[in-house]
């Protein structure tokens, strides 16, 4: 079986005892052939934890918090994010209000607890962030985190304390209404401004703009490119018309439900043939997998699809 490994950290990498090399951000691709195979992600930095484990079916469909898992059908990609560790006790932030208290804090990791007079909520933060900022709507809590990848968890207070929502973003206001920005590293260097309002126990959107780099032309896209902006235009949902050929137009609002709930967009691995195009999926918090399609292109417009 086919196996990537990669990490955001700088590790180095150990297969059965044996040194691979550092990864750094880059991926180690590994043909491993036998069950309950020993591997050792060994960070760099004195303040992350190493983490080892056995490759079986029992660790890929149940992987562990700090680990994640790609099922790419014929191989798979595992990243280890190490989790902060050994930091002494600090209030990074504190807010209170005249019935909870919210605190973002360091005691070995990073936490963030939350204390109401009826209930006590605490999780861990397992990425790095710069500063944060923290804004209450009646009984809606954000915490903002700004960073490299910045982030945005919402909580709902009374009666129970319930995580709502958590958003990656490159940008975000927690003013009225709540703003998250998305930059994507994408063809079309897409840009997407979302506008949160509090309904209930859930965050609705209530506007959507998106733009496009200014450089950004589907004329000058090579034809073999094409299916892939098309799928990345109807991820962000922007419009996809101008990639379809007529014949099938008529049942462009209902491409998105026939590729489902995809979350990425992925060349095909080496083991696949190479006109099929990557979606990805996320299964649960930490488990992903892959699925695969092909286009058919008549005068530079899709005109045929298939999964």
């Amino acid at each position: 079986m086919y196996y990537y490994f990669t990490s955001p950290k700088d590790c180095a990498l150990k297969l059965n005892g044996i040194y691979l090399g550092v990864i750094t951000n880059n991926i180690k691709h590994v043909n491993i052939i036998s069950d309950n195979s020993l591997v050792e992600f060994i960070p760099l930095n004195s303040n992350s934890l190493g983490f080892s484990f056995t490759i079986n079916s029992e660790f890929l469909s149940s992987p562990p918090s700090q680990i994640f898992v790609t099922d790419m059908k014929g191989g798979y990609l595992i990243v280890y994010n190490p989790l902060p560790c050994g930091l002494p006790f600090k209030v990074i932030d504190q807010k209170k209000f005249d019935d909870a208290v919210v605190t973002i804090f360091t005691d070995g990791t990073q936490k963030i607890s939350i204390e109401t007079g009826s209930d006590f909520f605490t999780e861990n933060i397992n990425f790095e962030f710069d500063s944060v900022e923290v804004k209450r709507y009646s009984e809606t809590l954000f915490v903002g985190f700004y960073g490299g990848q910045s982030q945005v968890f919402a909580y709902r207070l009374f009666p129970k304390i319930m995580p709502i929502e958590k958003l990656s973003c490159t940008e975000f206001s927690l003013s009225d209404p709540i703003t998250i920005i998305c930059e994507y590293a994408d063809i079309a260097k897409h840009k997407v401004t979302f506008n949160y309002s509090v309904q209930g126990n859930e965050l609705k959107v209530i506007n959507k703009n998106i733009t496009f780099g200014q450089n950004f032309s589907v004329n000058n896209l090579p034809t073999k490119i094409i299916p892939y902006a098309f799928l990345e235009e109807l991820l962000v949902g922007g419009d996809i018309n101008c990639y379809l050929a007529s014949s099938i137009l008529p049942n462009a609002d209902k491409l998105r439900g026939f590729f489902g709930n995809f979350i990425g967009v992925c060349p095909p691995p080496f083991f696949v043939s190479p006109e099929q195009i990557g979606l990805v999926y996320k299964k649960n918090s930490n488990e992903y997998y892959v699925e695969y399609c092909s286009f058919e292109l008549n005068d530079r417009l899709i005109s045929g699809i298939k999964k």
